[in-house]
Parts: C-alpha cells; structure tokens; sequence
C-alpha cells in the first residue's frame, strides 16, 4: 500500500481501547520481536513525559548517539510520533511499515485473535523501524497508564522513568492517586534501575514499594535535593546552575520556560547519570550543556513573537494547568492577556477555567481537534462562570483567527491552552500563515 492506503487503513481500524499486552505481543511476536532488540529508555507520567524524552533525546544525539523516538498522542499524523534523530518516519517507510503490520494483523484475524487497536499497531510499527534502522537507543513514552500500555513490552530496559503523577484517564487506571500510581509503576522491572520525579508523598510510597519489591534501584532527587541558580529567566528561556547529590551542571541554558520544566530538567539529568554510571555511556558534559540548549519542544510553554506575541502550552489537566499559571505569575502579571481554550470532556474544566479567570476576563473557546472534545455549550456554560467576556466560536479555523485578531487588535498577549488537540493544530496553523 502506499502512504495514502496506509492511513485510511489506521483509521479504519475499529478495535476500540484496550489495555492489556496480550494482541500486542502476538502482532510484535509475528515481527520476530523487534523488541528485544532494542536498549530502551521507558517513560510512563501523567506530565512531563514529552519534555524529558526531548531533553534525552537532544542530549543523546549531542553525544552522538542514533536516538529513536516513540511519543503520543498523534494529532496531526501518525508520522509524527516515529523518529530517529529528530527526523520523523518518512511517507515511504510509514507506508512500507504499515503494509507490513496489516499483513500481519490479517493473520491474527484469520487465527481467530482480536483486531490490534491504532495504538497497538503504531507501537509494534515503531519499534520494528527502531529495530530495523539500529538506532543505539530508544526513547519510548507510555501511551496510557503503564502496566497495561501496549509500550510495556520490555523485559530489559535501560532505565524506567516516571515524571509527576497526577489524575489521569480515571476510568481506566483508577480514581486515587495510589491507583493511578500503582498503574503507572507497572513499567518497572526486576534490577532494573527506575528515575522518580518528585511526586507526592504518597505516589512516591507506591512507586518506592514497587522498586523495592523488584530489587529496582531507585534514583530520586527530592526537591530540597535539588539546588537551582536562575542567572536569568524571561519567556525567551531561563539560564540556570543545577546542583543535586548526583550530578552538578554549571551556566546551562533551556528555551523549556517554567519551574515545572527545571523539575522536568532534573530528571533527565538524572536519567543521563544513570546511563552513564550503569551502563558506561559516554555523554561528557558538553553533550549535556549543548543537548539541553537545542532542545525544542513546540507547544510546551512557547514563546513566539510573530505574528503577535503569544504563548502556546499543551497545559491540558489541573496540575500542567496549575503549572502554567505559575509561568504567567513569574512573567505576566504587568501583561494584559486573552486566553483561547478548548478542552476534552474528561478534564477538570472548571478547576483549569477557575485558575485561568485570576488572569483574565477575556476567553476565545472553540472544541480541539478531537472526538473527546468538551462539546462547546458545555463549555460555554462553564466559562461563563468564570469569565466576563465568553466568545464562543464552533469553527476551529475560524476560532484561531478570531483570537489572534482581538489580540492583535488588543495589544494583549494570547495564551492558548487547554489541550494539546487545541494548541497543537494552532502552531501548525501559524505556520502555515
């Protein structure tokens, strides 16, 4: 198939979500399991799972270092998700890859097993193409949750990392903290060294009993362990000093804005010690200065300045909304700003809008490019509660051009958040202007 049938194959697919790894391991053993030969490094979180595997994988490749890349969710591409090198998986090679997935998706089905979900095949395409094109490491993200997360797959990886934990997919990991923490911990193995961001204090005894119980070493900065010096910080990026009982790094720099981004920061620091001193990596500190400084990673706290100055944030959840709000208390506060939002139906929409409101009384709100969009007079309903000025508008084009057009008309700075679906698209769209 070419690259157009290879998409319409993807979104025929009707297996709805499932979690568990028995049809994954079946369509990855008829691969011959790519799996098993990759050295992965294995991040599961509810936020910040996207910056830390950006940060390693810029860092890896600065000590050169053949980086693949698996991360979700898709949004604008399937190709998007499937990198090495930063390059993402070309048309030839996706429709190559898929044609080979469905074949054996086909057998599958003949033999009387169920039809792989999208994320399912994605994954197993992801990892034959890792395994074909020998890429030294793979940097794979959890698709949801963790120990059902069709990416659970490995016996053996390098390192398993966990980023901050919050309420995420209740109605599939659970509905406490522990619950969802205990799902996200799955990813760890036995004697397998495990990189902990700092979480409360109760996600932290889930995940420590976890290790524990496999004999995992645990590598974890509390955040009293970690000295920050901020030389400078404005929205254009922070230059910073980070010292912590592991490691110590001197004048770096990131354009990832936002103290939630140091924390981030810090755990893929740790997670390059840990390669380093378990496995003998070569990555000197230069690799790590020029890596982090490289790092780009659109839609998480970006600054632009064109065609008006904006900042565009996946911030799609009350903690990562919460953490956004602290960007504007540190920058904007002398700023007047606009928001455009748009969120899916399971967030807490309220608690995010509530949050926002201390800012504003301004909000453009339209529906993100998603079947599990908030659907927009609920939305309405909503913002109305929290804000002034409610300008709800059906069109997602229409909706980006409208609020870029009041800001500019405004002179105030436009924040769009709410959903990855949201600003995801809007950068593309800006792009595309």
């Amino acid at each position: 198939m070419n690259y157009k049938e290879s998409i319409s194959y993807l979104e025929n697919i009707s297996a709805p979500i499932h979690l568990g790894l028995e049809n994954i391991m079946k369509l990855l053993d008829k691969l011959s399991n790519p799996q098993n030969q990759l050295k992965v490094i294995h991040l599961a979180g509810t936020n910040g799972k996207g910056s830390v595997s950006n940060i390693l994988k810029s860092i890896l490749m600065e000590a050169n270092y053949n980086v693949g890349l698996y991360n979700s969710p898709s949004i604008l591409s399937y190709r998007e998700t499937i990198s090495i090198n930063s390059k993402i998986i070309s048309k030839d090679d996706f429709a190559y890859a898929t044609t080979k997935i469905s074949k054996y998706c086909n057998e599958l089905l003949d033999e009387g097993h169920p039809q792989p979900t999208i994320f399912e095949c994605t994954t197993a395409l992801a990892l034959d193409f890792f395994a074909s094109n020998n890429v030294d490491i793979a940097i794979i993200e959890v698709g949801l949750g963790g120990i059902l997360d069709a990416t659970n797959v490995f016996t053996t990886p390098l390192v398993s990392v966990i980023t901050s934990i919050g309420f995420d997919h209740t109605e599939y990991l659970g509905n406490s903290l522990k619950e969802i923490a205990s799902a996200k911990a799955g990813i760890i193995k036995k004697e397998i060294p495990v990189v902990i961001a700092p979480n409360d204090e109760d996600i932290l005894e889930v995940i420590m009993n976890i290790s524990s119980s496999l004999n995992a070493p645990l590598y974890y900065n509390a955040p009293t362990d970690i000295v920050t010096i901020i030389h400078n910080s404005t929205l254009q990026g922070i230059n910073f000093s980070m010292s912590t009982p592991y490691f110590t790094y001197s004048n770096l720099f990131t354009t990832l804005i936002g103290a939630h981004q140091l924390t981030n920061i810090s755990v893929a620091l740790m997670t390059i010690y840990v390669l380093t001193k378990h496995y003998n990596y070569m990555i000197p500190a230069p690799a790590v200065t020029n890596g982090l400084h490289k790092t780009y990673w659109s839609c998480r706290c970006e600054y632009i300045e064109t065609p008006i100055k904006m900042i565009i944030d996946g911030a799609h959840n009350e903690s990562s909304m919460e953490s956004f709000t602290h960007v504007l208390s540190a920058h904007c506060t002398s700023i007047p700003i606009t928001f455009l939002f748009g969120v899916l139906k399971d967030k807490e929409v309220s608690i995010m809008l509530k949050k926002m409101a201390l800012f504003s009384n301004t909000i453009f709100i339209t529906a993100p490019l998603s079947t599990r969009s908030l659907p927009l007079p609920e939305l309405t309903s909503i913002a109305k509660e929290h804000f002034e000025n409610v300008y709800p508008i059906d069109e997602l084009y229409e909706a980006y051009q409208e609020a870029v057009n009041y800001a500019k008309k405004t002179n105030t700075l436009l924040c769009c958040v709410g959903s990855l679906y949201l600003s995801i698209p809007f950068r593309d769209w800006l792009r595309s202007k």
